[in-house]
């Protein structure tokens, strides 16, 4: 799979990228195969997991072909290279701070973000001891 752009800004995408991506798009919807027993399937409250994950593996072929297809016709916003950020200074002591707290925040949304409680109290505390460090990291490195 092509790597994946990380934003595009439609106001600044060209003319000509516009219909880049709307041949290469079809292009690669074209290929898919809708799945038989689906198409045939007259339940609209259908439970049946085989459908279900046809459904879920059908979009997840959509969501690669248009990310493909955005990929190779539109030129992306951002500083990102090669999905990473390349920030002067980050080291892996930062990088080890930064991951505990994404950590926390991941388990806090995982959780449906409450506002109390220990899961709570761990990602604000993560995410400032982060601030913080992050803060006074010119005077580390």
């Amino acid at each position: 799979m092509e790597a994946q752009p990380s934003r595009i800004d439609w106001l600044k995408v060209t003319t000509q990228e516009r219909e880049d991506y709307y041949h290469e798009s079809k292009n690669l919807l074209d290929q898919l195969q809708l799945p038989t027993e689906v198409r045939h399937c007259q339940n609209f409250n259908c439970i049946d997991e085989k459908h279900l994950e046809e459904i879920e593996n059908l979009y997840a072929e959509l969501t690669r072909a248009l990310l493909a297809a955005a990929s190779s016709a539109i030129k992306t916003t951002g500083k990102k290279n090669e999905g990473k950020f390349n920030i002067p200074g980050w080291n892996s002591v930062v990088k080890s701070k930064h991951q505990i707290a994404k950590a926390a925040f991941r388990l806090w949304v995982n959780c449906n973000r409450p506002k109390t409680g220990d899961i709570y109290r761990n990602t604000t505390k993560t995410k400032k001891r982060f601030q913080i460090f992050i803060a006074t990291m010119p005077q580390k490195c």
